[in-house]
């Protein structure tokens, strides 16, 4: 069997031949059970170090496979990566036969997305382009969604998110705010999960956003009310999300913790506030596990652990290096394929709707109709470099427009003197054909609205920035009228 060093670089690589430690290259097909992960030289820091562009690119990284359930001393670890310098951010598809990953072939090289037939070990080049390309992952119609980053001209580079066919054709975008998107992954109802963090105006909080896959119902997944950074993937596994938080003030700790399915903003749990250290990375394992990554306070490199649920402990050591972090853990399995959700999307068209059911219904002002005391007169649209246009507000507090698609917008509410209520918003968008609505804003979004039609509805749409407004719309054959 060929023997290689771990990591193309000549420093690293005298370390491997000192210590007699080595990566194997692959000649047989991956067994299920084994574990991917992307292996990172120590004296990377993980955890203050600046990693590249929203830290995604680690220079010198390697993707290899390790059959865990033989025990530390007899696992050899196998090169999946050999033909790359750096390589990192695996994941496996649902029927646990490829692998799709980030990388680049040579030092200095544009970082693409690669798919791996784990059987043949043939790699096929995914995306080719200028830009850096990251966190690919298999969604549920067979293609692939990845963050690639962007020169936006006013927002500077920020990672978008994008979706292709598996070879690489039918490229299209699915995020248009002024925010990274990355560290995707797919949930069993068939959305994506992404790590979404606010670049312009200002730099806001890192938060968990989902969205279906053609990039419309964009909406808030998780945010923490305190100084807590996600730093990467969630995971679903049963009912629930995991995922990584660190603190600011204290760096080198961090902590995994959850979310439920069904109601993520009010579920939080800390697992791992007992246990000293740093986590750095979670995906499902077997039995109901968790696989991590994790660093002892003292150690000088994260290894790789399973995590019971029913204990909140760290039961099983499964493997570590000191020259080494482990990261990214990956379980070669087959999984079931997540639900395909109907796309909406028709890009003949060049605009989309947005619904407000109440522009005086918000959770900061413990979900008061009114700010003190006053309420909604008017709606103001910016866009990224101006304000696209003044909408009048009804009686119930809706407004009802139409904006042009792929435009990134957020809100801002006055009173009839004018004054800011509220605002401004976060970024949201619309798809070509997208109809969408909300609740209010800042509203308690895990709560459903009242259950009646607005008076928006029933005045009609506004066009923006033209001001024009639709026929009023009958609902069942009646007017808002007929209904009082």
């Amino acid at each position: 069997m060929k023997i290689r060093s771990k990591i193309g670089i000549l420093s690293v690589f005298l370390v491997a031949l000192a210590t007699g430690i080595f990566w194997l290259s692959p000649d047989t097909r991956l067994e299920k059970g084994m574990v991917i992960v992307t292996a990172v030289p120590s004296g990377i820091d993980l955890v203050n170090d600046d990693l590249g562009v929203d830290n995604r690119y680690i220079v010198g990284s390697q993707i290899i496979a390790l059959r865990t359930d033989a025990g530390n001393d007899n696992t050899e670890p196998v090169l999946l990566s050999e033909d790359f310098h750096s390589a990192r951010a695996p994941e496996v598809s649902y029927n646990g036969e490829k692998m799709v990953f980030s990388g680049q072939r040579e030092n200095g090289d544009t970082w693409q997305i690669y798919a791996m037939d784990l059987k043949s070990f043939e790699v096929k080049q995914i995306t080719d382009g200028k830009e850096h390309c990251t966190d690919p992952t298999w969604m549920p119609d067979g293609r692939i969604a990845f963050s690639k980053l962007t020169a936006d001209k006013i927002a500077g580079p920020i990672h978008r998110l994008f979706a292709c066919e598996p070879g690489g054709e039918g490229l299209i975008q699915l995020t248009y705010n002024p925010n990274s998107s990355i560290a995707a992954s797919i949930f069993q109802d068939g959305r994506i999960l992404v790590l979404d963090e606010q670049k312009y105006p200002e730099k806001g909080q890192r938060k968990l956003m989902a969205m279906r896959i053609d990039g419309t119902k964009s909406e808030l997944f998780y945010e923490n009310a305190g100084t807590k950074e996600i730093t990467g993937k969630g995971s679903e596994a049963g009912e629930e999300v995991f995922f990584i938080e660190k603190e600011p003030e204290n760096p080198n700790r961090s902590s995994l913790v959850s979310v439920k399915l069904g109601h993520p903003l009010s579920s939080y749990m800390n697992l791992s506030k007992h246990i000293p250290g740093a986590f750095n990375s979670v995906s499902p394992g077997q039995d109901g596990s968790l696989l991590v990554s994790y660093k002892k306070e003292n150690d000088d490199a994260f290894g790789l652990y399973t995590f019971d649920l029913e204990k909140l402990a760290l039961s099983e050591f499964k493997y570590n290096n000191p020259d080494y972090h482990f990261i990214e853990p990956v379980l070669v399995s087959e999984r079931d394929v997540p639900l395909k959700l109907p796309e909406i999307v028709d890009v003949s068209k060049e605009k989309g709707r947005l619904l407000c059911l109440n522009t005086n219904l918000s959770n900061d002002s413990n979900g008061s109709e009114t700010y003190e005391g006053r309420k909604t007169a008017r709606v103001q649209v910016y866009g990224l470099e101006k304000m696209i246009g003044e909408v009048p507000v009804e009686e119930d507090g809706s407004f009802y427009i139409e904006i042009d698609a792929d435009t990134p917008v957020r809100f801002q509410t006055v009173d009839s003197k004018g004054d800011v209520l509220r605002g401004p918003s976060s970024w949201i968008w619309v798809r070509p054909n997208e109809k969408r609505s909300c609740i209010g804003c800042h509203e308690d979004r895990e709560l459903a609205p009242e259950n009646k039609v607005p008076d928006a509805l029933y005045a009609g749409m506004m066009k923006l920035p033209e001001g024009e407004r639709t026929d009023a719309i009958i609902i069942n054959g009646n007017t808002k009228e007929d209904e009082e």
